[in-house]
């Protein structure tokens, strides 16, 4: 110990005469180390942190499967919540929770937020205790008695009642329905799933709030009993299936039930952000993308800065001679040579560490797809593993191999100034060389080829003329409109912005082209008319305004476009786009077709709504419903 630590003073005061050098090498693996920090602490936010629940590893997701245990979709209504709960198998207590939207009555209309209906034990379930009040209790998710309660989360709390403490009783107006406020969620807990809500609400309310599709989690202290308890679940669901799909309750009809759908799956649960979303795949490759490109930056990183170290090592070999001829072994003057490489290497990951959350950020700003909170992307003990291994690593790495070259000669030769590089010695300073352009060539070509890209992606033909379409997001609901006063003040928004110069047209909807989220159409509950094939996923759908295809320049091939009487008339109408024709009704008439109970009134031609890559996707459009109008947007053509 005390050898290394005359390595490590030495190796400062060494540093330390020359501070250039010094600056530029650690410079350079701040770069290499801090690409490589900030990937992990997204991958350790979103796959790796343990959620702040008790006991994390014993949670386990229940999911929908097909025959061979893969993921199918499935809409867990409320018969499979009662069945669940009802006959947890082996498992020491299953919770179901669902997330919705909610309107929030505030002082100048409303607002939606987002909330959870969860079970009673929810929060004894994961151990999470508030810090103010209580959770809820068994007889809360059974019945409300005529009195509805709400647990609230801390930034709820902190943007609405600035951290009061006098908050417990206090009550909100959510969708006409009071609820009192009865604790507060702790700091560290925003939900199970990466969409915090803003408040927990008990499962008994959701008569009140609109159906919801609930996402279920189980306790097992031995992971071995994964199989058996999967077992155990499989024939309830198979009951609650059966039920659903003899129409017994019209309430559950609108669900329908997936034919895919064959079997209970378990996936461990307790780790990460991302659990069981669908979103896991799309992150693991844009990590695993994001990786090759950091590797090779900390590869070309170390590669540069080994070239340095080799190129001082030969400027000092006289020095090294001088050590070597007072009794230094080449092992000590490697290993001195190492401890500079490892203080270098300490120097940049500690820059790194300092800039590891701005990094980390600006990253996540090349994730446009993410639609959950931000990451905390705080350091943790796998981000301080990580940053030691990656000391260790590179250290040694860019070090070990001009320490052994630069100790590789005759002191009395070098000290009589005989003794040159030789062709055969000049091997490694050649090889450091081609290493960087060879890691620099490949990055560059990755980038000219995202860049062709992005190129070819712009290009595409949407269509329709997309370049003078302009996009306003509304929020009229939250300045006190309603259903009943908002046709006339929309009809006046909409005659006031088509008067501004320039503007050629202007329609309301609330789908926006190439922004909106947009739902996909299954098979659950109805098909096509004469269709009688069994893949689920058939499609996406948008709820849109009159009048926006016409104003988007997207023909109508057949039938007819919505216009405003068609909107809250009740009747059952659909537009589809010519590609869904072709795959369900080829060569047939489509108007007057039925989609189960929609009927076909008009075709329109095919074209990306939603992303620049959804030619061969089929679509269903159905016209908005007045309330929707609340939260659309004006689509402006220039």
């Amino acid at each position: 110990m005390m050898t290394i630590w005359q390595d490590i003073k030495c190796g400062i005061r060494q540093l330390g005469k020359n501070p250039g050098f010094t600056a530029v090498a650690m410079f350079t693996m701040a770069l290499g180390i801090g690409a490589n920090l900030a990937l992990f602490g997204i991958l350790n936010e979103m796959l790796l942190r343990p959620k702040p629940v008790m006991r994390p590893n014993e949670l386990w997701a229940i999911g929908p499967a097909g025959t061979g245990g893969q993921p199918v979709r499935e809409n867990f209504c409320r018969p499979y919540y009662e069945a669940f709960r009802k006959n947890p198998g082996i498992f020491d207590g299953i919770i179901g929770y669902a997330g919705i939207t909610a309107k929030l009555k505030t002082k100048d209309g409303l607002e939606e937020i987002d909330a959870e209906l969860v079970s009673g034990d929810y929060f004894s379930f994961l151990g999470v205790k508030p810090v103010l009040g209580r959770g809820f209790r068994p007889e809360e998710e059974s019945s409300t008695q005529g009195q509805y309660v709400a647990v609230i989360s801390d930034a709820f709390w902190k943007s609405q009642f600035g951290s009061a403490t006098n908050v417990l009783g206090e009550t909100l107006t959510l969708n006409n329905t009071v609820v009192e406020i009865i604790g507060v969620a702790p700091k560290g807990f925003a939900g199970l799933d990466f969409q915090s809500p803003c408040l927990w609400l008990p499962a008994s309310m959701e008569p009140m709030l609109g159906g919801a599709i609930y996402q279920f989690v189980g306790r097992l202290k031995d992971p071995k009993l994964a199989t058996v308890a999967t077992d155990c679940l499989t024939p309830v669901a198979a009951d609650v299936k059966k039920q659903l799909e003899t129409r017994s309750d019209p309430r559950w009809f609108v669900y329908g039930t997936s034919p895919d759908f064959h079997k209970i799956r378990l996936e461990s649960f307790g780790r990460g952000l991302l659990g069981t979303s669908r979103l896991k795949s799309k992150v693991v490759r844009f990590l695993q993308l994001a990786a090759m490109a950091t590797i090779l930056l900390l590869l070309i990183a170390c590669a540069n800065v080994s070239g340095l170290f080799l190129a001082r090592a030969m400027k000092r070999r006289n020095e090294i001679a001088t050590r070597m001829a007072l009794g230094a072994s080449r092992l000590d003057l490697m290993r001195q040579v190492i401890c500079e490489g490892i203080l270098v290497a300490a120097g940049g990951t500690a820059g790194a560490l300092l800039a590891f959350t701005w990094i980390s950020r600006m990253m996540m700003t090349f994730v446009s797809w993410w639609p959950g909170r931000p990451l905390s992307l705080m350091p943790d003990v796998r981000i301080w593993c990580f940053a030691l291994s990656a000391v260790l690593v590179s250290g040694l790495g860019f070090s070990v191999l001009p320490a052994w070259q630069a100790s590789r000669f005759e002191p009395g030769l070098v000290l009589k100034d005989t003794q040159g590089i030789s062709r055969k010695r000049a091997w490694l300073r050649h090889g450091l060389i081609v290493t960087q352009v060879v890691g620099s060539l490949i990055l560059l070509c990755g980038a000219v080829l995202c860049l062709r890209s992005m190129g070819k992606q712009l290009s595409v033909d949407l269509g329709y003329p997309h370049e003078r379409l302009a996009l306003a997001p509304l929020n009229l609901e939250g300045i006190g409109f309603t259903t009943e006063n908002l046709e006339p003040q929309l009809s006046e928004i909409v005659r006031r912005v088509s008067l501004i110069p320039d503007v050629e047209q202007v329609c309301v909807s609330p789908y926006q082209p190439l922004v909106s989220g947009i739902g996909v159409i299954d098979t659950f509950g109805f098909k096509p008319e004469g269709y009688e094939g069994s893949n689920a996923d058939i499609g996406y759908y948008g709820n849109i305004g009159p009048g926006l295809f016409a104003l988007m320049g997207i023909p109508i091939l057949r039938g007819r476009e919505y216009t405003p009487e068609d909107i809250d008339t009740g009747r059952q109408n659909i537009i589809v786009n010519e590609r869904f024709a072709q795959t369900f009704w080829p060569g047939q008439e489509p108007l007057g077709k039925h989609f189960g109970q929609w009927v076909v009134i008009g075709v329109v031609k095919d074209a990306s709504f939603h992303r620049h890559d959804d030619w061969l996707e089929t679509g269903v459009f159905r016209v908005t419903k007045r309330d929707k109008m609340l939260h659309a947007a004006l689509v402006i053509r220039t």
